[in-house]
């Protein structure tokens, strides 16, 4: 009897349907180069606060093991191979992105990628959404009044 082998193949394809749900189905992964891939949990951050810590092993859970491969020359990136340095800094000693932005153009869904090769030189990614929501005055449906009653004495 003769034993077949099969093989997994990723097939790239259009979809008219690609980014049209919460689900984000169109990140670039799974990348036929890469030896381990992983689709972060998203986060939302609202523009001009202060830094905020996104602990990858908090979000992600087990499906964070790639991060531990990783050696302190990770890249993060845009996934178009920008630096993604105007949105946040990976950081390795704490398996951890630190989000800050105070830049007006980066509100909405910025696809990023921590970029890394193991020890034995295979690529390793990890793609994370980070929603950079506005952060601006409410619009109020009236104009505000104020009106104080102050009793002689108080």
């Amino acid at each position: 009897m003769k034993k077949q082998r099969k093989q997994d193949y990723f097939l790239p394809y259009t979809s008219r349907y690609s980014g049209g749900f919460d689900l984000l189905n169109s990140m670039k992964i799974p990348r036929p180069c890469a030896y381990k891939s992983s689709n972060l949990t998203a986060v939302e951050y609202y523009r001009g606060q202060n830094e905020m810590d996104y602990s990858i092993s908090d979000k992600n859970g087990e499906h964070a093991y790639v991060v531990t491969l990783m050696d302190e020359n990770s890249e993060f990136i845009y996934q178009n191979g920008e630096p993604a340095t105007n949105v946040g800094r990976y950081q390795q000693d704490g398996y951890s992105v630190k989000i800050q932005t105070d830049e007006e153009d980066l509100v909405g869904i910025q696809k990023t990628l921590i970029r890394n090769c193991d020890s034995l030189n295979r690529l390793l990614e990890m793609n994370l959404y980070i929603n950079v929501l506005s952060n601006t005055h409410p619009d109020f449906v009236s104009e505000i009044t104020t009106t104080y009653s102050l009793s002689v004495g108080d």
